[in-house]
């Protein structure tokens, strides 16, 4: 448990509830009124319900960080969907404390799957029920523990596993999301079929709803046929 917790009370403005989350780099705020636990406020939270408040903060943190993007308070708050994906971690797995494999795999599932249908986006750092988890986890078990070295390895990942032409139709960029890092994919659909590659065997996927489906052999035949002629 945190020994030392970090709280408000409940008369304490939004924007210094912000200013307290981002300068003490933590995703939830307990609100305490006369030493008695009343609640506690996310920034998620605060993104979904106070979008006035939201722009403001975009406005304010965009004359210090010209790597936000107006929309992604928009983004982190809509629910998956055929063009758009979100993954906690990249490779790092919050219940063994450790690098788990199976987690590369499904991102480039998602990225290989957006390529065969129409494109899409991949938030890497948020939960499925839109929680802001952040990258800094994943910071810690890759070669260079800052953002370069974050790209780097996505980027190397996509060319292993799916090949050095497909690495046009991927486009990165990092959001600040009030202390956290999260990380976009923007994936545009590719002129030819691409395949991810796993323990040497590829693997076909595409985009339906919101999930990337492996296609069986005849399917795949079928679908690239229709798609790309």
């Amino acid at each position: 448990m945190t020994p030392d917790i970090v709280s408000c009370d409940p008369s304490t403005p939004l924007v210094e509830v912000c200013r307290t989350m981002r300068e003490n780099r933590v995703k939830k705020l307990a609100v305490f009124d006369d030493k008695e636990l009343r609640g506690i406020v996310s920034h998620t939270d605060i993104a979904q319900r106070h979008p006035d408040l939201m722009t403001k903060l975009i406005d304010m943190r965009r004359k210090r960080d010209r790597g936000v993007v107006e929309d992604i308070f928009s983004l982190i708050t809509q629910e998956e969907g055929a063009h758009l994906e979100f993954k906690s971690s990249l490779r790092y797995d919050r219940d063994t404390k450790q690098r788990n494999q199976a987690l590369e795999m499904v991102v480039l599932k998602t990225i290989c799957a957006f390529m065969n249908a129409e494109g899409g986006t991949l938030l890497i750092g948020l939960s499925d029920d839109n929680q802001v988890m952040g990258i800094d986890e994943d910071y810690t078990i890759i070669k260079s523990h800052n953002r370069d070295g974050f790209q780097n390895l996505l980027m190397s990942m996509v060319s292993n596993s799916i090949g050095n032409y497909y690495l046009q139709y991927v486009e990165v960029v990092f959001h600040n999301v009030l202390g956290n890092d999260l990380f976009q994919v923007n994936v545009s659909a590719s002129m030819k079929p691409s395949y991810q590659t796993n323990k040497g065997k590829q693997e076909f996927y595409v985009r339906t709803g919101n999930n990337s489906r492996p296609f069986k052999i005849s399917e795949a035949t079928e679908y690239i046929g229709t798609r790309w002629g």
